[in-house]
């Protein structure tokens, strides 16, 4: 994966012909995300827990001796070390921060090959007829018994199975086709609402533009590397990471806020797709900085490359944002916190009640075996240790806000489709009721 040379060609071009249209970036049109930073405003930030919010008996867990000590660090592992670490516990940190019994992700090899073997089948018909978009149009007509417009999962599953003959059920831990299946609308399906446009669907599927709308080649991609970060990075740490590298060379080179140049932000991308094992290829970067470039009266820029709106590219390749629900516990969790740090005579939330409070004993992992308690609860607080030395006591006594604490959910909240899902692990994780 080298330098994107044809596209570092295209910075010379002038700026009247690479400057967008009047309006928003062009990928709201995909990923109508608020800017979820704002939930945590200082106007937000005091919580008032219902009256029947009240927490358990609270007995501090078995894992925070363990953790603590982890947070403070021993001796500086090697090299050696350090790498091996990395490559064994990026599974572990996605499930331990997602409350899953185990990796039950759909190989992404699987999901290429029904998507290669879809696309194969929509050039056949499309060859056949004098109108492609109407033969496209057929093709998916049964995936929308309504007529909308869109493609419904359950649908796309039961019909599209059908027309392919791709019906094998799951063996082991090797997934059914409908499992597939759901895998491939997944990775269309930026917003993870389970219902695409129909139109979309197709453009995502053959790389295709819809006016007024993100390339399809701007979906595939940002799903192929949200699958990728997950399985093989960490989950999302790595993009958060990556966020941080941007918002520095943004603030160093005094660029707009959430907007770097567009050099900086393409080496950002060939790195995720490193960690991601994604390949990205010119084309997939000259369209990715035209769907994110951003509006006219943020491109104030010193260099003469355009700019890119990295914090829009960080929304949608992270996801929407948590729901009021999702809001409401990640505030009463923090509101359990402060009141730990009350009793310690303390007004401040600090790492260590982080790791006194953070119950994993109910983790589905740790209770098949496949995790010790000291692992999932690390994945959880890996961001107050960073590097190989862990944290500083100075940094144990750094105050974790509000703001820090729902940030932190805001990357975890992505993994975990299923609400129910979310609320249990919020209730056991932090002993609320």
């Amino acid at each position: 994966m080298g330098p994107a040379h044809n596209y570092r060609d295209d910075f010379k071009a002038p700026r009247s012909a690479l400057e967008p249209a009047a309006g928003p970036p062009k990928m709201r049109a995909v990923v109508e995300a608020e800017r979820w930073r704002s939930k945590w405003s200082i106007e937000r930030t005091l919580f008032v827990r219902p009256a029947d919010d009240r927490l358990e008996p609270y007995s501090q867990p078995s894992s925070a001796g363990w953790a603590l000590e982890r947070l403070l660090g021993t001796s500086p592992p090697t090299v050696e070390e350090i790498e091996d670490e990395e490559q064994e516990t990026r599974l572990v940190r996605v499930v331990g921060q997602a409350w899953m019994g185990s990796p039950s992700w759909v190989d992404v090899n699987l999901i290429d090959r029904l998507e290669d073997t879809l696309r194969r089948r929509l050039g056949e018909l499309e060859s056949s007829t004098a109108h492609a978009g109407r033969a496209a149009r057929s093709f998916f007509a049964d995936c929308d018994p309504m007529r909308s417009g869109r493609v419904l999962r359950g649908h796309f599953e039961d019909q599209i199975g059908r027309k392919l003959n791709y019906d094998f059920s799951a063996r082991g831990s090797s997934p059914s086709s409908r499992d597939v299946l759901a895998a491939l609308v997944e990775r269309y399906d930026l917003a993870r609402g389970g219902v695409l446009a129909a139109e979309d669907f197709h453009a995502a599927l053959i790389g295709a533009t819809r006016e007024g709308r993100a390339s399809g080649r701007v979906v595939s991609l940002i799903g192929r590397l949200r699958e990728g970060l997950v399985r093989y990075a960490g989950g999302f740490d790595a993009l958060r990471l990556e966020e941080t590298r941007w918002f520095a060379a943004q603030k160093e080179g005094g660029h707009s806020l959430g907007c770097l140049p567009a050099g900086s932000f393409v080496d950002g991308v060939l790195r995720l797709g490193l960690l991601a094992q994604v390949p990205v290829s010119d084309a997939d970067l000259n369209v990715l900085v035209a769907a994110f470039e951003p509006p006219r009266d943020r491109a104030v820029s010193a260099t003469s490359e355009p700019l890119v709106s990295y914090e829009e590219f960080m929304l949608a390749v992270r996801g929407p944002p948590m729901r009021g629900e999702r809001v409401q516990l990640v505030r009463a969790a923090y509101a359990a916190l402060k009141e730990d740090a009350s009793k310690g005579m303390r007004k401040e939330v600090k790492p260590a009640h982080l790791a006194a409070r953070y119950d994993v004993a109910n983790h589905p992992a740790v209770q098949a075996g496949a995790l010790r308690e000291e692992e999932a609860a690390m994945a959880f607080l890996e961001p107050w240790a960073p590097g190989p030395r862990g944290a500083t006591r100075e940094m144990l006594e750094e105050e974790v806000t509000l703001r820090e604490f729902a940030e932190r959910y805001e990357w975890i909240s992505p993994l975990i489709s299923d609400e129910d899902d979310f609320a249990r692990m919020m209730k056991a994780a932090w002993n609320l009721k």
